[in-house]
């Protein structure tokens, strides 16, 4: 799922004064760009998000929330999302649940470090972990600020574990009571889940969806165009494919996920074309360049890096290459131990 649509906490655990949770105080960075910094964050709900300001009470909708960033957060949480930005997500893990573990019941570092845990078990691989935690959060807080993204989140990971319809169902919890974007990002995960289930028609319904609704919102845009292009590819219309993909590379202000997702698409196209054509060398190699900008521009993106480093590593192979092929796969395995993407190294390479 693309990036912007994952909001980013920060935060303290709320210390007691006088027998009472004292408000965590935190800034508020809203859609327009704006920053409410020093409020105190009295309800964190995605309906309303709740403060106090200079000493008055004010509230704002939690769609126009992109980032609720708290002062003081604890070490473990402030660790995990740097882990987390970083790629290094099985020790991100472990910091999210030392931070989850300090936190007191309640509290915004609780339920926080509940959903990055998440995030950071799915980066991992493991999508079982993941799933219960998403659930965990939504179990407790379904109505919490972070909700759609945790609904995002699960479908992500039922997919990613093999379970498509699931996964759909989880992204259509999004349809009503989210707004706009989040309504848009769920049909942009069921067209994914979808497509992963070798159904690119109706995928395609759904991206165009997006695509169509997301005039206010360009990365869910973007995105959806690379789908679009996935179609293409799936229905093997590799040409038309390339030309889509060249198309969205050639826009400014992409989303790293949109743009490595393009380039991933384009290599796809020249791979299934050498494959048609007895491994020509000539479609391998312009499937490699197009691996390699993946690789190199978008290293740690989940993702794209993964799928840019497997897909290197065979096609380095056939171009009888072996020392870089074995460069790539310790990568690959190095960095992601649980991915798909590793465990298909392990048959045949």
């Amino acid at each position: 799922g693309p990036a912007q649509a994952q909001p980013r906490g920060r935060g303290r655990d709320p210390a007691p004064a006088g027998g009472a949770a004292k408000a965590a105080t935190a800034t508020l960075v809203l859609e327009d760009g704006r920053r409410m910094a020093g409020v105190e964050v009295r309800e964190e709900k995605f309906a309303k998000v709740k403060f106090r300001d200079r000493g008055r009470m004010d509230e704002v909708d939690g769609e126009r929330v992109v980032e609720i960033r708290y002062d003081d957060p604890p070490p473990a949480f402030v660790s995990g999302l740097s882990q987390l930005r970083a790629g290094l997500y099985e020790r991100a893990a472990a910091s999210f649940t030392a931070a989850r573990n300090q936190g007191a019941d309640g509290s915004w570092v609780k339920l926080h470090a509940t959903y990055y845990l998440g995030e950071a078990q799915r980066g991992a691989g493991a999508h079982t972990e993941a799933v219960a935690e998403y659930r965990r959060l939504l179990d407790q807080a379904a109505d919490h600020w972070l909700a759609p993204a945790a609904h995002f989140g699960l479908g992500q990971a039922l997919a990613a574990a093999g379970k498509a319809s699931d996964a759909v169902s989880a992204f259509k919890k999004l349809d009503q009571g989210f707004g706009d974007r989040w309504r848009l990002q769920g049909k942009l995960g069921e067209a994914d889940a979808l497509l992963a289930q070798g159904q690119p028609g109706p995928a395609r319904g759904a991206y165009e969806i997006a695509q169509q609704g997301a005039s206010r919102f360009p990365a869910v845009r973007q995105a959806a165009q690379v789908g679009i292009g996935k179609c293409y590819v799936a229905d093997k219309r590799y040409d038309d494919a390339v030309r889509f993909f060249e198309g969205i590379i050639s826009q400014t202000g992409l989303e790293p996920e949109v743009a490595g997702g393009a380039w991933l698409g384009i290599g796809d196209c020249r791979a299934a074309q050498a494959a048609e054509n007895g491994d020509d060398a000539n479609r391998l190699k312009e499937a490699l360049i197009a691996y390699q900008t993946a690789v190199v521009r978008y290293a740690g993106v989940l993702s794209v890096y993964p799928k840019a480093l497997y897909m290197s590593h065979e096609v380095l192979k056939k171009l009888g290459k072996p020392e870089l092929a074995a460069r790539m796969a310790d990568e690959l395995r190095g960095r992601f131990p649980k991915n798909p993407w590793t465990d298909r190294l392990g048959k045949g390479s």
